[in-house]
């Protein structure tokens, strides 16, 4: 692990000085003239890799991998030899040393000099030297903190040299060219990696796979691909959404037991999680940054975590994600006056712990993201110097942006950024958008730019967090792991070489295909005024963005896809790369035919004709995924990664579930289509019951009892007679708030009799606002129905079960509710009133 980030002046100067004296020690002990070497010819070879028997995961690996693309590229076996002893080489060996050695460090190199990640070459006469600086440990772990240069050395050999690339993830996608003779010319030379951190976030690529063995290939895969195109970190630890973290010693029994001054004062009242997860992603539970004791809990919290993970070199301390940031006096007076921006108040507590570890923990960083409402540079002075030991990772939309005037900002705010924070800040890039949808998109021009202003400005990282299928997001993949590992390369010619290599007779094409997908997304976003999420950059209604960017494009996509499948047709390889880009292209096809029909149905102008081709569309979406799901096609987790307030538009015009792995397992003739009611795949609101009048308000406090074994289901409802286990409990709380410490399964139930106005309605409704688990109703004995829906959003939803048939108007009824919860955790029970309404009620007179 290299030692964390200096300033910019003391890094450059060293680099620069151990640079020139490692190249010089290569120079001086090439004691015979680097000439070409003829590393195989007709098949056969006179070479042999050699590594030290000692190598570490990545040096092994680098050389299994030379040895075996050398042979699918030459016919020819390079043998792996491990050596003990490297004192018997000599410039005539005729070997390729992978790795550090004795030999390595004879000729003058010097890990060291190296850099994480980085790696040297050298011709030695006829030997050729490729040497990283390798750590111990698997270099297929998805942080990709371990230095793996020899992988990536032996990379840009088979890039450069053989022409053999793994252009993306999967042998579909390796690239092998045929050699008779190969003839090498190895240059001397110290390769550092142009950014430090050059992550690939892989929490989202096929973590939705319910084959947990395809899905931990797949990754691996992934990660395989990555480390050959240069992808690492320099840096180890990563400031994540950590609020959970660091409040986590005052949740207990998933119930919070801090002081209600510490978390978020919003709308008048204190925010109080119910769990630890609760200060996670979305839940937006954040905390009071101005309290003195959540700093003192912070900088604790840091502290300790060095403690007991000395080997990382970042602490982070990010909120939580989301809105909600704390409306109380002390808070607002740290923002700048006149700006909706919360990075004064955010920098001012981020700073302060920073420098309260700073004398601990010297060598040591503070990390944290710049984003949402506190992306904008702050503005009061105190705020401008930012601590040597605090880390910004600027977190931003990178399909980027939304117009000109968008981008132009973006670019303004990473400038400012680099000037107050130096060689201290990276780019951190989340391409919602459509990319959400793993629809494809490409924008290689738009990419090299951005790189491009990102290196000047200084950027020490670019981290890239995968929303979307890589392989819809071709080439644009390829080229973020070329560049951001040597800027220095033409990408003008990696494009033209990407195309060339991967399509042949098809690649001007193709590629027509991918610019006419850029230039229309451009332009729709210079056209549109696209709704966006104040918290953050995230743009609503993606509906609509679908019909924007590829209605206009259905035709002439559709013909440059069948020629480039025309042209490809005499190779198998490159026939079957064209058929993955129109199997992706199938789903914008059916994506927006199925919008276009939902749209005119919202407005009651679908015919019937159509509403029955909106079917088959959904019937050959769900075909379409179940065929391609997890495969280069399509990652199922696309499905799942539109946020939340996007899934009352496209999601139901799809009807795409929230509970994806029970979808993806179930037979395709079994899935839900426009003629199903089945909520468990989707939430959708009781709008017929929430339209309609009250009738009657069932009462706050109802009988109630524990079932402890959770079977008294089978053993019949319970006896309706308090028998002195049964007591008063209101059912707008929580059973827990109510002193029952109990997370097992509980019945409710109560009388009432039904105002005879009730026989006015054509319709009657019992109305449940919400129950927290999952809920069973009976009423006067017979079950009429249960809560449906995705389990993970049904805690707060209203819904109904429609009752007609089972109450007479001036009768008398009971009601009884079974609650229970599968997972042992947070709240429980009824916690909002129960209501009966009826559909025509007419106004009482």
């Amino acid at each position: 692990m290299i030692s964390p980030i200096r300033s910019i002046s003391r890094k450059t100067i060293l680099y620069s000085l151990v640079t020139v004296f490692s190249l010089s020690f290569f120079l001086a002990a090439a004691s015979v003239s680097a000439k070409p070497v003829t590393l195989a010819r007709g098949g056969t070879t006179t070479y042999k890799i050699v590594i030290d028997a000692q190598a570490v995961p990545s040096v092994e690996w680098a050389a299994k991998t030379l040895q075996d693309r050398f042979k699918a590229s030459t016919g020819a076996t390079l043998p792996i030899e491990r050596l003990e002893d490297f004192s018997t080489l000599r410039p005539a060996s005729r070997v390729i040393v992978v790795g550090q050695n004795d030999y390595t460090r004879r000729l003058g190199l010097d890990p060291e000099s190296i850099g994480h990640d980085g790696y040297a070459t050298l011709t030695d006469g006829r030997n050729l030297i490729i040497a990283g600086r390798d750590d111990d440990g698997d270099p297929f772990r998805d942080k990709l903190y371990i230095s793996t240069g020899s992988i990536a050395g032996v990379g840009r050999f088979l890039h450069d040299h053989l022409g053999v690339v793994q252009y993306l993830p999967g042998e579909r996608w390796l690239h092998v060219p045929e050699h008779d003779k190969l003839v090498v010319d190895l240059p001397t030379e110290n390769v550092k990696p142009s950014f430090l951190n050059r992550q690939v976030s892989l929490n989202y690529i096929v973590r939705g796979d319910p084959n947990r063995k395809r899905f931990l290939e797949r990754r691996r895969e992934v990660l395989r691909w990555a480390r050959l195109n240069g992808a690492g970190s320099g840096t180890r630890g990563f400031p994540a959404h950590e609020t959970d973290e660091i409040m986590s010693p005052y949740v207990e029994n998933d119930r919070y037991v801090g002081k209600p001054e510490w978390v978020a004062l919003y709308n008048g009242r204190r925010l109080i999680p119910r769990t630890k997860r609760d200060f996670r992603v979305w839940y937006r539970f954040h905390l009071c940054t101005s309290n003195a004791e959540v700093r003192d809990i912070t900088v604790n919290y840091v502290r300790q975590y060095f403690k007991e993970n000395p080997e990382q070199d970042i602490a982070g301390i990010s909120l939580s994600d989301g809105d909600r940031y704390c409306q109380c006096t002390p808070c607002v007076a740290q923002d700048a006056p006149g700006i909706d921006s919360k990075t004064d108040r955010y920098l001012d507590f981020a700073s302060e712990v920073a420098r309260r570890v700073k004398d601990e923990f010297p060598d040591k960083y503070v990390g944290t993201f710049i984003y949402a409402a506190y992306i904008d540079p702050p503005v009061k002075p105190k705020n401008r110097e930012i601590p040597e030991n605090l880390l910004l990772f600027v977190v931003k939309n990178g399909t980027y942006y939304y117009s000109e005037a968008d981008r132009e900002q973006a670019r303004a705010q990473l400038a400012e950024w680099s000037e107050l924070a130096g060689d201290r800040v990276t780019f951190y890039s989340w391409p919602a958008s459509h990319g959400f949808l793993g629809l494809p998109l490409s924008n290689p021009e738009w990419l090299i730019n951005h790189i491009q202003d990102l290196k000047k400005l200084g950027y020490w990282g670019y981290r890239q967090l995968v929303l979307g299928s890589l392989h819809a997001r071709q080439p644009d993949s390829y080229l973020w792991g070329q560049l951001t590992f040597d800027i220095k390369q033409d990408p003008e010619a990696l494009l033209e070489r990407y195309y060339r290599d991967l399509y042949g007779e098809a690649a001007s094409t193709v590629r027509q295909y991918h610019q006419l997908l850029a230039a229309q997304i451009n332009q729709a976003n210079e056209e549109i005024e696209l709704e966006k999420d104040l918290s953050d950059d995230t743009v609503k209604k993606y509906e609509d963005r679908v019909i924007a960017y590829y209605e206009p494009l259905l035709a002439e996509a559709r013909s440059l896809l069948d020629q480039a499948a025309s042209q490809a047709s005499g190779d198998d390889l490159r026939s079957q790369r064209v058929r993955v880009l129109s199997d992706q292209f199938r789903f914008v096809e059916l994506m927006v035919a199925a919008i276009q029909i939902g749209k005119l149905n919202d407005e009651n102008k679908a015919t019937p004709e159509q509403l029955a081709q909106l079917d088959e569309l959904r019937v050959a979406f769900h075909e379409h995924v179940i065929k391609h799901a997890n495969t280069d096609v399509y990652d199922v987790r696309d499905l799942t990664e539109v946020p939340r307030y996007g899934r009352d538009d496209l999601m139901r015009y799809l009807l795409i579930p929230i509970d994806y792995e029970k979808w993806f397992e179930t037979p395709i003739d079994e899935r839900p289509s426009s003629k199903w009611q089945d909520l468990s795949h989707r939430y959708l609101p009781p709008t017929a019951a929430l339209s309609a009048r009250q009738v009657l308000a069932l009462p706050d406090t109802w009988d109630f009892i524990l079932d402890p074994a959770g079977d008294g289901e089978q053993r019949g409802l319970p006896s309706a007679k308090p028998n002195g286990q049964w007591r008063e409990l209101l059912v707008t709380k929580h059973w827990i708030e109510q002193g029952i410490e109990s997370r097992s399964a509980g019945w409710y139930t109560t009388e009432f009799r039904l105002p005879g106005a009730a026989a006015k309605a054509d319709d009657l409704w019992l109305l449940f606002n919400a129950v927290d688990g999952h809920a069973k109703v009976w009423i006067d004995g017979t079950f009429v129905g249960d809560q449906t829906g995705p389990f993970d959003e049904m805690w707060n939803k209203s819904w109904a079960l429609h009752v007609s048939k089972h109450l007479k108007p001036g009768s008398k009824h009971r009601i009884t509710i079974r609650v229970e919860k599968t997972q042992n955790k947070g709240q429980i029970g009824i916690w909002r009133p129960i209501e009966i309404r009826g559909s025509s009620v007419k106004p009482r007179e």
